[in-house]
C-alpha cells in the first residue's frame, strides 16, 4: 500500500550511466508494449480457432468493441489505419490501469511518454496527408470565404493552433490521469485507514 498518493508518479532510476539508463518508466513501457503485442497475437490465434471457449468469446467481444468504437471516430478513408489506432488505444488503456497497482508507475502521467506518442502520431499523420493530398493539404489552413487581406493572419493562426494540438492534447490527458489517480488513491488510503480500525461500525463503513 502506498504511503503517499504521489508515489505512482515518481521515476526511479535503477541504472544511470552515460551509455544506458534503466528506470521504472522504461521497464513498464516495455512491459505494456509487449503485453499489447501479446494480446493481439492471442486475438489472432483465437480467431483462427474453430472451437468455442469463454476466452475466445470475451476476447472477440473486446476486439469488436474497440474496432467499432474507433471506426465510428474515423472517416472512411482513414479506416485503413484502424489497427494502429487499436494498438494506440490499448497502450494508453493499459498504461492508465497500470498506475493503480502497487509499486507501478502511471505511464500516462509522464509528459515525456505522452508527448512522444502524440508527436509521432502527429508527424505520421502529416506525412500521410502530404502523400495523399500533396500541396492541396494546405487548403485546410485557409477556410473558404476568407477575405484576401485577412488570409495571411488566418493562415498563421490556423497553423499555430494546429501544431499546438499536440501539446494541448498531451497536457489534457496528463491532467486527467494525474487528477483521477490522485483522487482514487486518496480515497483508497482513507478507506484502508478506516478498514484497519478496530471499531466494527467503521469496518462496516469501509466495506
Amino acid at each position: 500500500m502506498y504511503l503517499s498518493p504521489f508515489e505512482s508518479f515518481y521515476i526511479l532510476y535503477y541504472l544511470y550511466s552515460s551509455s544506458l539508463v534503466i528506470s521504472n518508466l522504461f521497464i513498464f513501457t516495455i512491459v505494456i508494449v509487449m503485453f499489447v503485442y501479446l494480446l493481439f497475437f492471442i486475438i489472432k490465434f483465437i480467431s483462427c480457432s474453430q472451437s468455442f471457449s469463454v476466452l475466445k468469446y470475451y476476447t472477440k467481444e473486446l476486439y469488436e468493441l474497440t474496432y467499432n468504437f474507433i471506426n465510428e471516430q474515423l472517416p472512411v478513408e482513414g479506416r485503413r489505419y484502424t489497427l494502429y489506432m487499436e494498438y494506440l488505444f490499448f497502450i494508453i488503456l493499459f498504461s492508465n490501469v497500470l498506475g493503480f497497482f502497487p509499486y507501478s508507475v502511471a505511464l500516462t502521467s509522464q509528459i515525456c511518454f505522452i508527448f512522444i506518442i502524440a508527436l509521432s502520431s502527429f508527424l505520421g499523420m502529416q506525412y500521410i496527408a502530404l502523400e495523399i493530398y500533396k500541396s492541396t493539404a494546405f487548403r485546410f489552413f485557409l477556410p473558404p470565404g476568407i477575405p484576401t487581406i485577412l488570409s495571411i493572419f488566418i493562415v498563421n493562426v490556423e497553423i499555430i493552433s494546429y501544431i499546438f494540438r499536440v501539446i494541448s492534447l498531451s497536457v489534457r490527458i496528463l491532467a486527467n490521469i494525474v487528477a483521477g489517480h490522485l483522487l482514487c488513491k486518496i480515497i483508497g488510503i482513507f478507506v484502508f485507514s478506516i478498514y484497519n480500525e478496530t471499531n466494527n461500525i467503521l469496518f462496516i463503513l469501509s466495506v
